[in-house]
């Protein structure tokens, strides 16, 4: 196992943040009705989305990318698609325990593809590929794919996230949904690589230090042994 403080349990550390951000940011991102009133704050934590993702997978191998975006996937589409339960146990009479499969069993098709963007974006990331416009390029061509693979399942297309964007808005009539799409997923990719390049500033000036210490620290041993030196050197003349 690694040291509590070792760079790689640090980052095992902010992967699981950056696995729960995404959870609760794709959840959050879509309006849910609680005790008679609609939340929505989708406009500004849709953003977090994409952004979590790519941080909760930046550095896997994308079998390995894949296996946690399907698993992510699954959770936070799960949460969204709630209302599935109610809508087969309430209304529909089911067994409570088909209630709870239905929203699991709806999440599983966006989740496969959550899967794809978390394998495709790991490749591009390993081979120096992964600019913004491409992940965000990205991203869109499978929320797209996702409108008509197999009949389609577009619930929770992060565009729809923006719906009360007024700066936003004006661009639907020309790109429809998947405009908002790229947008979101452009700003979730600028902020993951953002925050990226400065955790790595970070670990820069971090080892900066580190390497200043061990020259002080060498240093002092020369002086140290230098004074040594000079005192053995006076004692003997003394001596003789």
């Amino acid at each position: 196992g690694m040291a509590a403080g070792s760079p790689g349990s640090r980052g095992t550390r902010a992967e699981t943040v950056a696995a729960v951000g995404y959870v609760i940011a794709t959840f959050g991102s879509f309006p849910h009705f609680v005790f008679g009133t609609v939340i929505d704050f989708g406009i500004a934590l849709s953003w977090l989305s994409p952004a979590f993702l790519l941080l909760a997978v930046c550095g896997r191998s994308p079998g390995s990318a894949a296996l946690r975006g399907l698993g992510l996937g699954l959770i936070a589409h799960t949460g969204v698609l709630h209302w599935a339960y109610v809508v087969t146990v309430h209304y529909g009479s089911a067994h409570p325990l088909l209630g709870l499969l239905a929203p699991v069993g709806m999440a599983l098709y966006p989740a496969v593809f959550v899967a794809g963007f978390a394998a495709g974006a790991a490749w591009l990331l390993r081979r120096g590929a992964g600019s913004l416009f491409a992940l965000a390029a990205f991203w869109v061509a499978l929320d797209h794919a996702r409108s008509w693979f197999l009949g389609g399942f577009p619930w929770a297309t992060i565009g729809y996230a923006q719906h009360e964007n007024i700066w936003l808005l004006g661009i639907v009539t020309a790109t429809g949904v998947y405009g908002l799409s790229f947008a979101v997923a452009l700003g979730g990719a600028t902020l993951a690589i953002e925050e990226r390049r400065i955790h790595e500033d970070k670990g820069v000036a971090s080892g900066h230090q580190a390497v200043l210490r061990v020259v002080l620290e060498q240093q002092r041993h020369v002086e140290d042994d230098a004074r040594d030196a000079l005192g053995a050197s006076a004692l003997q003349d003394l001596q003789d």
